[in-house]
């Protein structure tokens, strides 16, 4: 499958769980001249939050020790996200070193069920369904992963009663512009074919299958996982973010409990990256900083943009570049 086709279908799975209620609204349209509406602008913002992660897959191919992260997804109505009865990550294989990282998420996590995702092989991902995948579920008396249904998985969240309101069409007229200019946006070279359809596999299940028809509460994620050589876990949060006129860079304000959660958790140090882009349209790369996520927690605020679930902007940590520190994959020392 080429990388145009990837593309499209991976927008059609984020369009699909995006509030239907934004297209009523136009708060937050000022930022680009083809926004029609708040669903349009939170649908961009979403696919602008993919590019740096999917950059980081690319510049980090070939580097061992550093894994894709996971979900975790709570119950309706519930704000905390570590509160989720499971832990998945959508990885390409069960293979190599996933296991070392299962066996500290089991220990640092005793109370939740940990669950591997891997497609099966020659699935056309133009039609993904929950059949597409192989079910893992990690034993923790055993550091095995073993197969499991996918009942087993889907039955961590409650089953929808109502169907989801309709979605806007997004082959419309009204949203060509704004299709084209995300298009545009992964069409970089930088984005790699095999980094696309990683990421439209994670994105299904989230996506389609759990936020379409189950109940959910206030989700987050981990982007990556890096195992150290001690056997430690880092938790790695990847952006892609232009300089602000004041010379600083912010991280989401609601986002940032959750890490130092983790900091507690794992006992680490969680790592915020930043892919540096210019401030024009095609975002072009800068260069690479990172910090760790901690040094947020004291930082002074500033105002945001609006987020990719439609709120208005929040205050946010912002610090100066010069706290970042610089990294120029394939360099000798990772973030």
């Amino acid at each position: 499958m080429d990388k145009e086709e990837l593309i499209l279908t991976l927008l059609n799975v984020v369009w699909s769980n995006i509030n239907p209620r934004l297209v009523k609204t136009n708060r937050n349209t000022k930022s680009k001249h083809f926004l029609k509406n708040d669903f349009q602008n939170a649908f961009v913002n979403r696919i602008v939050g993919f590019l740096g992660e999917l950059a980081y897959v690319t510049v980090t191919a070939d580097r061992p020790g550093i894994f894709p992260g996971g979900w975790f997804v709570p119950d309706e109505k519930e704000d905390n996200p570590l509160a989720a009865k499971c832990y998945y990550t959508v990885a390409d294989s069960i293979g190599g070193d996933l296991v070392k990282v299962y066996t500290v998420l089991a220990k640092h996590m005793p109370e939740k069920q940990l669950f591997v995702l891997v497609a099966q092989d020659g699935i056309d991902v133009r039609n993904l369904s929950r059949d597409s995948y192989a079910y893992y579920l990690f034993s923790r008396t055993e550091s095995v992963f073993q197969q499991v249904s996918h009942t087993e998985f889907f039955q961590c969240w409650k089953k929808r009663g109502a169907p989801r309101p309709q979605l806007p069409d997004i082959r419309d007229q009204i949203n060509r512009e704004t299709v084209a200019y995300v298009k545009r946006l992964l069409s970089n070279s930088a984005i790699s074919a095999e980094a696309l359809r990683l990421k439209l596999l994670d994105r299904f299940v989230f996506d389609v299958e759990i936020a379409g028809h189950h109940l959910k509460g206030r989700p987050s994620d981990i982007d990556f996982i890096k195992l150290r050589s001690d056997g430690c876990i880092v938790p790695i949060d990847v952006k892609d973010k232009y300089v602000s006129r004041k010379g600083t860079l912010g991280v989401n304000l609601d986002h940032l409990p959750f890490f130092l959660d983790l900091d507690q958790i794992f006992g680490t140090e969680s790592q915020y990256v930043v892919r540096v882009s210019e401030t024009g349209p095609d975002r072009a790369l800068v260069e690479w900083r990172y910090i760790a996520m901690r040094e947020f927690s004291l930082a002074r605020t500033g105002r945001g943009n609006c987020g990719a679930n439609g709120k208005d902007a929040e205050d946010t940590p912002e610090l100066p570049l010069a706290d970042f520190k610089v990294w120029s994959p394939p360099g000798t020392k990772d973030p």
